[in-house]
């Protein structure tokens, strides 16, 4: 209900406000190199300001950033999990354990396939695409080099499986802050990419293996031996270390909620943790809030398993808290729903929808 005294902003006041705060994050993160959720406490304040003039109150501002913080809560949730499950899956060995396994498999007609699928998996199992490209990335690059593959090709195989294993991991900010804003369950988020991100890995993957067949390549795999020596070296494998991804994505797929889903993931890798790999309990709870720190004497693999952590995802929960307190306050002064009128008198079908969205 409107509060006594206050009013909304009109349609003019809201671009105006709109323009100012883009101006403001522009300035902040490409100029000012200022941490983006700085940024978004300075637009945050100007709104809270202008929400004053309106006749808006402070404790009726803040009533609804809570309401908005309360709806994303769950994600905030999940994302300290992710922190938990990316350092017990490197702890336990399952994600170096893939990734070796991914490279048992490469040879060089399907290099290019091969790279793809590997690095969508290790993207899906970390949930980072860029921590992919410049770690896993830089190594598989590195053998293309040495089988002859043309690099142009080869970069964009890998870079086109980190994108999609990002987008598609449960572990990746992106689908969660999506599912979050949405409130939806990160299931409804992935089933309704397979119509673009599906179909689109299905014809680029089916691309790479094809094109394999016709570039010139030659029988140099001494990159991959390397590579799998260093993880053979620093991980006692077996075919159990695949338990902790094999239950989250069958329970996922089974339509499990999601948060004790990983959670067991968490659990049976930190038993894997315990017992295969002989980490101590303290190294164990130290990595899983730290951070899992590699030591296998490869520089590619120390980057690519050194990560994870609850206090690597503790930047992204302060930048989430700083994006919901401003979208909390120009909701309540009303610049979404001053812009939504108009945008809601020329939205006849799903094209203008998703322009209008955009």
């Amino acid at each position: 209900m409107k509060e006594k005294g206050s009013r909304k902003v009109n349609f003019p006041e809201a671009i105006i406000l709109l323009v100012i705060v883009v101006f403001i994050m522009i300035w902040t993160t490409l100029i000012g190199q200022i941490p983006t959720a700085v940024g978004l406490v300075y637009c945050a304040a100007l709104c809270g300001i202008y929400g004053k003039i309106l006749g808006h109150t402070w404790d009726e501002m803040f009533k609804n950033i809570l309401h908005v913080v309360h709806g994303a809560l769950p994600a905030i949730f999940l994302l300290l999990l992710v922190g938990f499950i990316s350092a017990s899956w490197i702890g336990s060995g399952t994600i170096p354990y893939m990734i070796y396994l991914g490279l048992e498999l490469m040879h060089p007609t399907i290099y290019l396939f091969s790279a793809f699928l590997l690095c969508a998996i290790a993207s899906i199992v970390t949930g980072s695409s860029w921590a992919i490209v410049s770690s896993l990335g830089i190594a598989l690059i590195g053998i293309a080099s040495g089988l002859g593959v043309p690099l142009p090709i080869a970069a964009g195989a890998i870079v086109s499986g980190c994108f999609l294993g990002d987008k598609w991991s449960p572990l990746s900010d992106t689908p969660n802050l999506a599912a979050a804003t949405n409130r939806r369950d990160i299931v409804q988020i992935f089933t309704s990419m397979i119509p673009t991100s599906g179909i689109g890995a299905i014809i680029a993957a089916a691309a790479f293996l094809i094109l394999g067949f016709f570039l010139p390549h030659s029988a140099n795999t001494s990159g991959i031996e390397i590579l799998k020596s260093g993880l053979q070296d620093s991980f006692s494998f077996n075919i159990f270390l695949l338990l902790p991804v094999i239950l989250v994505f069958i329970l996922a797929a089974r339509k499990v909620a999601i948060m004790p889903v990983l959670a067991g993931g968490v659990a049976i890798a930190s038993i894997e943790a315990l017992l295969f790999q002989k980490m101590s309990l303290v190294d164990l709870s130290s990595a899983m809030w730290n951070g899992y720190v590699a030591d296998t004497g490869n520089e590619i693999l120390d980057s690519l398993l050194s990560r994870g952590g609850v206090m690597s995802v503790a930047e992204l929960i302060m930048l989430l808290f700083a994006a919901l307190t401003f979208a909390g306050i120009i909701e309540k002064i009303g610049v979404l729903d001053a812009i939504m009128e108009k945008l809601l008198s020329i939205i006849h079908n799903r094209p203008v929808l998703i322009f209008s969205t955009i």
